[in-house]
């Protein structure tokens, strides 16, 4: 699994503002199958500074992302 060429734009752009002294930590966050540790390890080494994997094996449906990002229940 690789990283969608979008989302590797935000996160460099993310970095940037890091390193301007805008944001202060960069944040990856995947919901999904084990397997997209690999596009967050390729964030990590683009600059974030942590990563966070929500495993879910279920089609999710952007509610369901929300929520999990949330802390709430599916």
């Amino acid at each position: 699994m690789s990283m969608n060429p979008f989302d590797e734009i935000a996160v460099e752009e993310a970095v940037r503002l890091k390193e301007a002294g805008v944001a202060t930590e960069v944040i990856a966050v995947s919901a999904g199958v084990a397997q997209a540790q690999e596009t967050l390890r390729t964030a990590l080494a683009i600059g974030a500074d942590r990563a966070i994997l929500i495993e879910a094996n279920d089609d999710l449906q952007p509610l369901a992302v929300a929520k999990l990002l949330k802390g709430g229940d599916r």
